[in-house]
């Protein structure tokens, strides 16, 4: 009988270990491979079954645990929200699915491809990717093996792949007009349920209020003692501020939109969740033209402020998160495409 070392089979699967200590657990690229791979040969898969087709692979590794089979989940969840997989439930359980093939062109010479291809891309070299997180499949479009690939019928636009506006959803929860779709509608709405509201939040300082310019050290809402952009002061001008309270325990936060009159909070509303809050600064943003900052240099990209879901699912399609709020694109893009949300354009409709 033939034997293999783990190396070597790790090897065969495409797999590589990362990380200090190297572990192949930490190749989120090599794990993305796999389930593209079983999905797309099966077409519907639960989560359960992908686990258990991952299980063997990394036992015979030596890396295998209960909290393998999370990694596992995120990393499917992450092709998800990429376009990759979509999410389905297969009676009570939820799993993925295959999509069809589509191309998004991220510069002049390279594209993202996502989905299923019926055929492989014969001879087709990816282009090199700068560390193992990066999921995306990425490939020069200028390659004579696989430019009939990139044809107008398969492309997408990134607006098209960004889709709609994502504070939209919180909009039309609140009975947000709905012919409106720009980001400053959602704004108008949130001060619209503002001005119905009689709720008053707490004035005994449990309350922090999000003051301060755009583009300084934001700070940890959750911090035991205010910090960066947020105060415990009520000692702001009259206006509309975005806050926070811890609701039952330093892991129970809820964030608001509250009127300041008098240094006394006269009206809140509670915001539905991180995401919404998130939309809420960036929409307020645009609203008084004191804009949240996205620094940009040249591949390298810093946040000076919390990314909602979509726009972190952007830079995750253009690069990859080294930490934090920071990302390094493949390619250059401009601020404008990073911007979405202040411009009206398809994305936003």
């Amino acid at each position: 009988m033939m034997r293999i070392s783990s190396s070597s089979f790790a090897e065969t699967l495409g797999l590589v270990a990362v990380g200090d200590p190297p572990k192949y657990l930490a190749d989120r690229r090599g794990i993305a491979e796999l389930i593209r791979r079983f999905v797309f040969a099966r077409g519907c898969v639960t989560r359960r079954e992908v686990s258990n087709y991952l299980a063997p692979i990394f036992q015979a590794v030596q890396e295998f645990d209960q909290n393998s089979k999370a990694v596992f989940v995120q990393v499917g969840d992450m092709l998800t929200q990429l376009g990759d997989l979509c999410p389905i439930r297969i009676n009570r359980e939820h799993g993925w699915g295959r999509t069809p093939f589509r191309w998004i062109a991220t510069s002049p010479t390279s594209a993202v491809v996502l989905g299923h291809l019926e055929t492989e891309f014969t001879g087709a070299v990816r282009c090199t990717a700068e560390n193992r997180t990066d999921l995306v499949r990425r490939y020069s479009t200028i390659d004579s093996s696989i430019s009939e690939l990139f044809s107008p019928t398969n492309q997408l636009s990134i607006e098209e792949w960004i889709g709609v506006g994502a504070w939209n959803k919180h909009r039309e929860r609140r009975g947000g007009d709905v012919d409106a779709s720009s980001i400053e509608s959602f704004w108008d709405c949130l001060l619209t349920d503002l001005s119905h509201s009689d709720a008053v939040a707490s004035d005994d300082g449990s309350l922090k209020i999000l003051s301060g310019p755009p583009g300084g050290r934001f700070g940890k809402h959750n911090s035991i003692k205010p910090q960066g952009r947020w105060t415990s002061s009520l000692k702001q001008p009259d206006g509309t501020y975005l806050a926070c309270y811890s609701a039952r325990n330093q892991n129970d936060w809820r964030f608001l939109l509250i009127e300041l009159k008098g240094h006394h909070v006269v009206r809140a509303i509670t915001l539905e969740n991180s995401d919404e809050f998130q939309w809420a600064l960036l929409a307020r943003g645009v609203h008084t033209r004191e804009q949240e900052s996205i620094i940009v240099n040249d591949r390298d990209v810093h946040l000076t402020f919390p990314p909602p879901k979509q726009l972190r699912w952007l830079l995750n399609l253009l690069g990859t998160q080294n930490s934090g709020w920071k990302w390094r694109l493949a390619n250059r893009a401009s601020i404008e495409q990073l911007q979405f949300w202040a411009k009206p354009s398809a994305m936003a409709q």
